[in-house]
């Protein structure tokens, strides 16, 4: 992640100071019961953190220790019968802090510092998107740097994203990433130009189409195929894993967990590799860097619950989890 110098404060995403990212999490619809979003926070500055992850299983929300053991479990949604989205994201460095769930258009915030994971403590709930019932993605970064990271969604119609304020709730930017579509799509920030905003990254589901917008402007910075060709499922986050400051773009196709990883500041591939061999189902990736030492770990994950960390030049394997090792589709990880 490039890391100039800030405001006081944190927009701690994936548990380093001053990150830029939150949970991307995919807009696409689920089956009843199916685990649809995995997002893992690592604890990797020191003992006050709390690492951990969050997955929606149905109408449900449980959160994970890193080692698999569950923490929580509560439901953001009373009384609703389907299936929520989630994201993860964290405040002033501590760690897991904060999970974003959606339902049909309707985004909820929730804080562990007020009342505690188990009374499912909300801190914030909104209509993204007014009148509109479909399939919200969620995710985030510091896109005004204020010090806090904001809430970024994208709706499953035209690709509609929107910013909220992390601090307020209000909404302050709109625009339309993918004009006439009509698939879900995933949304993650990071700061590819290196200008200390969060930029938005965007994948659609459908065509594997990236697009990377300023986070200032909303100006295109990137846009091109990730797998040219292929019409399956494609996310899309960010991560520095060439090491030169920048945060480049992740992408993960549903067949055999394909990610690719694309230079931030040229939108150039320059790696590729198969994370989950002869796998089918969607893919969700991010970067993370759990040693801190200044290059992003891969977090990939697969239909089936399972979560892998690999190191983010050689691709070796650091460590699973399998948490619900009988769920069959959807995980997302940030």
């Amino acid at each position: 992640m490039h890391r100039p110098s800030r405001s006081s404060g944190s927009a701690c995403l994936s548990c380093e100071p001053l990150e830029d990212r939150l949970t991307p999490a995919f807009a696409n619809p689920p089956l009843p019961g199916e685990t649809d979003a995995i997002a893992i926070v690592p604890n990797i500055i020191g003992p006050i953190l709390i690492p951990g992850y969050a997955i929606s299983r149905g109408a449900n929300v449980d959160v994970f220790n890193t080692d698999g053991s569950l923490r929580a479990t509560f439901v953001p949604f009373a009384g609703f019968a389907g299936q929520v989205v989630v994201g993860t994201g964290s405040r002033d460095g501590l760690g897991l802090t904060t999970i974003v769930a959606s339902a049909n258009g309707h985004v909820k915030v929730f804080d562990r510092f007020t009342g505690g994971w188990a009374s499912g403590a909300e801190v914030r709930s909104f209509l993204a998107y007014s009148g509109f019932t479909g399939n919200v993605s969620v995710g985030g970064g510091d896109v005004n740097r204020d010090g806090a990271a904001d809430i970024i969604t994208g709706a499953s119609t035209n690709g509609h994203v929107k910013v909220f304020d992390g601090r307020t709730g209000a909404e302050f930017k709109s625009f339309f990433a993918y004009p006439g579509a009509t698939g879900g799509i995933s949304v993650a920030a990071g700061d590819v130009n290196g200008d200390g905003f969060a930029d938005i990254v965007t994948g659609a589901s459908a065509n594997g189409h990236v697009k990377v917008f300023d986070g200032q402007s909303q100006v295109p910075i990137h846009s091109f195929f990730a797998y040219p060709g292929f019409t399956g499922s494609v996310s899309a986050g960010a991560g520095d894993l060439n090491r030169d400051g920048f945060d480049d773009i992740i992408t993960g196709a549903s067949v055999n967990g394909h990610v690719k990883a694309f230079d931030g500041r040229t939108g150039t591939e320059f790696d590729s590799f198969f994370a989950f061999p002869g796998a089918r189902g969607n893919v969700t990736v991010a970067g993370v860097d759990t040693n801190t030492d200044g290059t992003d770990e891969l977090l990939v994950g697969v239909a089936g619950g399972t979560v892998n960390l690999f190191d983010g030049q050689n691709h070796s394997l650091l460590y699973s989890v399998d948490p619900l090792a009988a769920v069959s589709r959807g995980v997302f990880v940030s």
